[in-house]
């Protein structure tokens, strides 16, 4: 997981007050049965008032599908200062110049204290009972991008998201993530794949526990 997350993320609290975001985050990688390489990846930074959260599944398994994988979030890690829109475009055309397999890929980006979320293709965002969860884009990172559409997040504090690729079962993860509730974010990230990864696929999770300074 590339970075770590820290301190970060302003907004207004209740009366008006500015309020700083801290992010507690956990993951888990598997690859799939018979391949020494994982086409899945996570990323995960975050410094001072800004942060970067994304799960990248990279199109079939193994060498190439992991090179795509991590060209992505290297990528991603070189375009901080961009809006997540621009940030995923970006990948869009890494990928096409290195002619490297397309990636589904969703992420949160933490961005003048609003939690700000895009997904291209099949990586899921799981939130907290009842919460609204943005729809995906269809489509493939690296096949040439129309439009990225973002959405704000209403996050609160001391609630779990969670980015899953589709390696993870989503009726079996939606129990997987209740019984969790209250574990730390690297052990609910292993239980959760534990629980609901499938075998024959890559798999990752990404656990994001929101809180305030």
């Amino acid at each position: 997981m590339a970075g770590r997350a820290g301190p970060g993320g302003r907004g207004e609290g209740e009366g008006g007050r500015a309020v700083s975001w801290t992010c507690r985050a956990g993951h888990a990688l598997r690859n799939a049965a018979g391949h020494s390489s994982c086409g899945d990846a996570t990323f995960a930074w975050m410094e001072g008032e800004r942060g970067l959260f994304a799960v990248v599944d990279a199109l079939g398994h193994g060498l190439e599908a992991a090179a795509s994988a991590q060209l992505t979030t290297r990528t991603l890690a070189s375009s901080l200062d961009r809006t997540l829109a621009q940030a995923i475009q970006e990948c869009d055309r890494a990928l096409r110049e290195g002619h490297q397999r397309g990636v589904a890929l969703s992420a949160i980006q933490v961005r003048a204290g609003a939690m700000i979320y895009a997904g291209i293709g099949d990586v899921q965002l799981y939130g907290p009972p009842g919460a609204k969860r943005p729809p995906n884009t269809p489509g493939v990172v690296g096949r040439g991008l129309r439009e990225v559409r973002e959405w704000e997040l209403q996050v609160t504090e001391g609630q779990r998201w969670v980015l899953a690729s589709d390696g993870i079962r989503r009726r079996e993860a939606t129990a997987a993530i209740r019984d969790v509730a209250g574990v730390e974010p690297e052990e609910a990230a292993q239980r959760i794949l534990l629980a609901a990864g499938r075998t024959d696929d890559d798999a990752s999770v990404l656990v994001l526990d929101w809180g305030r300074r």
